[in-house]
């Protein structure tokens, strides 16, 4: 993102060997940052230069650019940067161009930090002492130019608890749950992980006829993609577990295959109760699962 403005610029009159009657300086400030959006203690830099523009005057033809005579990129250029509203937070709050820039260019580097999520601002402008000083003379205001930059969450932790049931008088139930799951982005900036679920599994007798259901753990993966605008964005993938029933009338061995889970929330976290399935080459259960994501790089 680069954000210009215009300053007030200087004139002179008369230049020798040149047939312009008047020339004219217009300065700009100009800030750039590669990173519109951080995450939470994310830390990154603005680009900040005060560049000249340089244009003379020919009596009849009007005003004509002359991108060769100015200086460009001013050198010793004092600026000020502020935050807005507690978001972002400076390492320091004045910069010299050129003293504090990158080795070569006439720019000033001001590294910032994400504190809290939520939006803001970055603002910078040039000291009127330090532009006198700047060997092209003449009235300036101040220029100013400004960055928004978005602060979201980044790290999270989910609580995800699931549910089933079959209909009839045996009462089959079964669950599982997966809590405090950390959830970090990779290298990538996606979030992946896996989970082992420990599965529960109920029956009542019917009639003369009762047994002991046994579920076998498995795994879930768990797939997550945040967005710039801080939407976060999870899959929930099961592997199947086996079941096996043990009875005086009947004996069951087969595998039960939970319905996958997609759902979305804000960077500030968010709660829901969706519809879940289980499937099996014997028959289905059905269900629900219910969700709690909180983000955990708050201060």
């Amino acid at each position: 993102m680069i954000v210009a403005a215009q300053l007030a610029g200087s004139t002179a009159s008369g230049t020798s060997g040149m047939p312009f009657d008047e020339i004219h300086t217009t300065y700009r400030i100009r800030a750039r940052t590669d990173d519109s959006t951080i995450c939470v203690d994310e830390r990154s830099a603005a680009d900040v230069r005060v560049h000249a523009d340089v244009a003379g005057h020919l009596r009849g033809a009007g005003w004509v650019a002359l991108p060769s005579l100015g200086p460009g990129d001013m050198a010793d250029a004092v600026v000020i940067g502020r935050a807005q509203a507690g978001v972002l937070e400076l390492d320091e709050t004045e910069r010299v161009t050129q003293l504090h820039g990158a080795p070569g260019f006439n720019n000033a580097v001001f590294r910032f930090r994400g504190v809290k999520a939520g939006d803001s601002q970055l603002t910078f402008e040039v000291e009127p002492r330090s532009m006198s000083d700047l060997g092209w003379p003449g009235d300036l205001s101040v220029a100013e130019a400004s960055i928004d930059v978005k602060v979201i969450n980044c790290t999270f932790v989910m609580h995800l608890f699931s549910v089933f049931s079959v209909e009839g008088p045996a009462g089959l139930t079964f669950g599982t749950a997966m809590t405090n799951v950390e959830l970090s982005q990779g290298s990538d900036g996606q979030f992946r992980e896996s989970v082992d679920m420990q599965w529960f599994a109920w029956t009542g007798a019917v009639g003369d006829c009762f047994g002991q259901l046994r579920a076998r753990s498995s795994e879930a993966n768990v797939f997550g993609v945040l967005d710039d605008d801080g939407q976060l964005t999870v899959d929930v993938k099961y592997e199947p577990f086996n079941l096996s029933l043990t009875g005086n009338c009947t004996q069951l061995d087969t595998q039960m295959t939970p319905s996958p889970l997609h759902f979305v929330v804000a960077s500030t976290g968010g709660s829901d109760v969706i519809d879940q399935n289980l499937t099996s080459p014997v028959g289905g259960a059905s269900g629900a699962a219910s969700y709690v994501i909180l983000p955990t790089d708050e201060p």
